[in-house]
């Protein structure tokens, strides 16, 4: 390295002329691997003050809830994943409780109790074996064991020595299919039913009991459900699909697309009229290295930019991306997802009417299939007037 840019600060590594890095200067200081991942960083249009911001906040404020889950480890969460799994399944409130305390070691068991200082005695009151915990009601007593293979699910339901039951969980919820996890956990849910049964009325249940009681909770909850809410599901399914934009208005539509370890952005844009007619779209790749809201923020940019070119008016921008359209229309925040952000700000300044309105996926399909496809393509395209053939059928059937 050069003595004299040893202490250079990053703000001299940008180009005052162009606004973005300069590359001379970078191929002073930084070997090959740093250049690459540097080139890689998204540099604002906008000359911003540095300022501090709170890195586990949406918004870079400090607030001392965060920090507290922070200091417990919760905000980088290694079960998130699963935990995002668990709450997304369609399943009655009462099992995805009990498979939450489960998880968290909160279930009144006999070694639960014992821990609390509760004089209970610690064998499992089915069998006599072991003592009483989670994964030992659940999956390791030999009743468990009776109604895991009276419903052809014990080839996964396998539990090694001194695992816990969230670990048995993720690993269940990694290899098991959407259909046998309901069943897991609902079959979960009725032999927590049975040993509490057993332990205060000594009523016995046989194994494929068990299972009849799980599956006639699972279709009665879902049937109740749909009746109940049957009215508002199809008016929901109708305001979640893509709507034409007003008289005189056009509609563009943008989704990014970034995988694991990505080194770029996958921007998909597409524009209709308000007759639903295909006018325009894009599938380009963007250099960077991102988190999924900053490559939103990304998308968004060169869909302002490259409708800026020949349209400027009337224009309602759909994303499905609420963080990502609230901070937009509000303008707030100081982290480096802001400063992105700020920058599609300033593009929307040369518009005279304009709008950025959040949509549901199911609403933004046509642009999501153009994002992924970039990966695919090997520069940028563009289509005018007639629209690619793996779109045609999705852009027809919204037009109805």
């Amino acid at each position: 390295m050069v003595d004299e840019l040893q202490h250079v600060t990053v703000q001299s590594l940008l180009d005052e002329t162009t606004g973005g890095w300069d590359d001379d200067v970078l191929d002073d200081i930084l070997n090959e691997r740093d250049m690459k991942l540097v080139r890689q960083i998204p540099v604002s249009t906008k000359r911003r003050d540095d300022t501090w911001f709170w890195l586990f906040d949406d918004k870079g404020k400090f607030i001392v809830k965060s920090c507290y889950r922070n200091l417990r480890g919760e905000a980088a969460c290694p079960d998130a994943e699963f935990w995002r799994k668990l709450w997304n399944l369609k399943l009655p409130g009462k099992v995805l409780n009990l498979i939450w305390r489960a998880c968290r070691d909160c279930l009144p068991t006999t070694q639960a109790l014992s821990l609390k200082r509760v004089n209970v005695p610690v064998m499992c009151p089915w069998c006599q074996l072991c003592e009483e915990d989670g994964v030992h009601v659940l999956f390791q007593c030999s009743f468990a064991r009776e109604v895991w293979t009276t419903a052809s699910l014990n080839n996964l339901v396998s539990v090694w020595p001194n695992e816990t039951m969230l670990t048995v969980l993720k690993r269940m919820s990694q290899t098991a299919s959407s259909e046998q996890l309901l069943m897991i956990y609902m079959l979960c849910w009725s032999l927590w039913q049975h040993q509490n049964d057993w332990v205060w009325n000594r009523n016995a249940t046989s194994p494929f009991g068990v299972r009849s009681r799980a599956c006639s909770m699972f279709t009665e909850w879902q049937r109740a459900r749909e009746e109940n809410s049957g009215p508002n599901m199809k008016q929901q399914g109708v305001s979640r699909s893509w709507c034409k934009p007003p008289a005189g208005w056009i509609k563009i539509n943008v989704d990014a697309a970034c995988t694991q370890n990505s080194q770029q952005v996958g921007v998909g844009c597409i524009i209709r009229d308000e007759g639903g007619n295909f006018l325009r779209a894009r599938s380009t790749v963007l250099p960077g290295r991102l988190q999924p809201r900053e490559a939103e923020a990304l998308s968004l940019k060169e869909a302002f930019a490259w409708t800026k070119e020949w349209m400027n008016s009337k224009c309602i921008f759909e994303y499905d991306a609420k963080l990502l359209v609230d901070a937009v229309n509000s303008g707030q925040g100081n982290t480096y997802f802001h400063a992105m952000v700020e920058d599609c700000i300033d593009i929307l300044k040369y518009f005279d009417e304009v709008l950025v309105c959040f949509s549901f996926r199911s609403a933004n399909m046509v642009a999501h299939e153009l994002a992924r496809a970039a990966y695919s393509m090997s520069g940028s395209m563009e289509w005018t007037c007639t629209a690619p053939d793996f779109i045609m059928c999705m852009i027809d059937s919204e037009k109805c």
